[in-house]
């Protein structure tokens, strides 16, 4: 009797994690035509999070572990060539997603960016009801790749914002839900 009832939070716990919707059969995934990607290649093991709308973490990291360094330059796949935009991402990733990083005691993570999806502001858009104000602001998709010091994925992200009138104002409130994200797990 007694390992029955030690064993069912483990039970109900999987339970919670198998639920959780997973990013290929989700709408957004399966709109072909609407689909874009930036770096991650497989889709197969991102489910659907709280604070970061798409992720995967290999069991038993915890990214609040580590510091994070951005290996080399974000990827632009977007239709928008916004500089402000790359610059806020390539010039203030390490220190943005450092910054509530407090913890980190196990060394330092490289991670590889891509932006899949930009949008400028339209004013077109706040005549939406419910939702014009939000979709009318600029937007930003990142996918992110965090690889240890072996090379081993040890998580992945693929996140999206709105925020303000520029590209660049998305792109800086995006970097602090990440901050937020690893700070957290």
């Amino acid at each position: 009797m007694l390992l029955l009832v030690a064993a069912l939070p483990v039970s109900a716990a999987k339970k919670k994690k198998e639920s959780r919707e997973r990013f290929v059969d989700s709408e957004s995934y399966k709109e072909k035509d609407e689909f874009r990607s930036a770096i991650i290649e497989d889709y197969d093991d991102l489910v659907a999070g709280e604070d970061i709308e798409w992720l995967w973490v290999k069991d038993g990291v915890k990214l609040a572990d580590y510091k994070f360094k951005l290996d080399g330059k974000f990827v632009n796949k977007s239709e928008i060539n916004d500089k402000g935009m790359m610059s806020t991402f390539n010039e203030n990733f390490d220190e943005i997603v450092n910054s509530r990083n407090e913890k980190a005691s196990k060394g330092t993570v490289s991670v590889e960016g891509g932006v899949y999806w930009a949008e400028r502001m339209s004013r077109g858009k706040m005549w939406i009801p419910y939702a014009g104000g939000h979709l009318a602001q600029a937007g930003v998709g990142v996918e992110l790749i965090f690889k240890n010091s072996k090379g081993e994925v040890i998580a992945m992200v693929r996140h999206s914002g709105r925020q303000g009138d520029k590209p660049e104002e998305a792109a800086e409130e995006l970097l602090d839900d990440l901050a937020n994200f690893v700070a957290d797990h």
